[in-house]
């Protein structure tokens, strides 16, 4: 009788041991979970946009076409179209290399990749890829939506029966024609922008496009921009509202490794608007902050 209890308290004590192990395990993975390397970049072009660093929000380079090419009109076509200006991209370049912490956002969009334009377009983006390169090699470098393309528009086409068969055969066809644009840059910046109101089409927007990254570059670090405004025709720059814009935070958290927050300087109605620390996507986005610890 005495052996058997022996037995019993051993057991008893090899559980509990184990038991508050396990405990302690499910505790520490869930606070590596929350402290997660997570970056918030700040990219607002609102009116009066003070520094955000206090708050969390990193420094970010983001150079536009106006300042990488030269516009003018192609002779053959009639038609305007930037070319690379390497006294733009040189200056450009040794600006960021002053401070190569900061990574690099270029931002051509008028370049577009047809069946008709992607081989001269593709010559353009590499070129001013590997120009920039030239005078900046220490910072991470990347191309604002262009590998991966941005998904198709129009409510995102999934209630279109053609989507699996044509439209995105043709997405994928032309993210392989500038596939050599990703394997190149050292840092990916897809577009996260919100056109509707309709979570999963979007959440599935963002695993279609880092699935398309990771399938390329498994390492590859991934920023995606948010804009906490509609990007859409029927809801002109109207403010996403809190909830949403609270799990679009939450499921980039997951997929990516920070995002761009990024705004243009017209509010609701076209108009141009300011800053407001009362913003409720900021309140939002400072509630997130503060979970995850991203500002330690």
């Amino acid at each position: 009788m005495k052996f058997r209890c022996l037995q019993i308290l051993f057991f008893l004590g090899f559980y509990l041991v184990n038991s508050g192990s396990a405990v302690a395990q499910k505790k520490t993975i869930n606070a590596s979970q929350k402290t997660k390397k997570f970056i918030i970049y700040n990219a607002l072009l609102y009116g009066k946009t003070p520094d955000l660093t206090q708050y969390g929000f990193k420094q970010f380079f983001i150079f536009y076409e106006d300042d990488l090419v030269t516009k003018g009109i192609n002779r053959s076509t009639g038609v305007e179209e930037g070319a690379p200006d390497l006294k733009k991209i040189k200056a450009a370049a040794l600006k960021s290399k002053q401070d190569p912490n900061i990574p690099v956002c270029l931002d051509i969009e008028s370049w577009t990749l047809d069946d008709a334009h992607v081989k001269n377009s593709l010559l353009k983006y590499m070129d001013v890829l590997n120009t920039f390169k030239r005078y900046n090699n220490l910072s991470k470098i990347g191309y604002y939506g262009v590998f991966p393309h941005p998904s198709p528009h129009k409510e995102y086409w999934y209630e279109n029966e053609m989507r699996a068969g044509i439209i995105m055969k043709r997405w994928n066809e032309t993210n392989n024609n500038v596939k050599e644009v990703g394997l190149n840059v050292n840092i990916f910046f897809p577009s996260f922008y919100t056109r509707n109101k309709d979570l999963k089409i979007w959440k599935k927007i963002v695993q279609e496009k880092v699935a398309k990254i990771k399938s390329i570059r498994k390492d590859a670090k991934i920023y995606g921009f948010v804009w906490p405004q509609y990007y859409s025709d029927d809801q002109p720059f109207n403010f996403i509202d809190q909830e949403q814009w609270k799990f679009q935070l939450e499921t980039l958290y997951q997929y990516c490794d920070g995002i761009v927050i990024w705004s243009h300087y017209l509010g609701p109605n076209n108009k141009p608007i300011d800053f407001d620390y009362k913003m409720p996507w900021f309140q939002t986005t400072l509630q997130f902050i503060n979970k995850y610890k991203i500002a330690k």
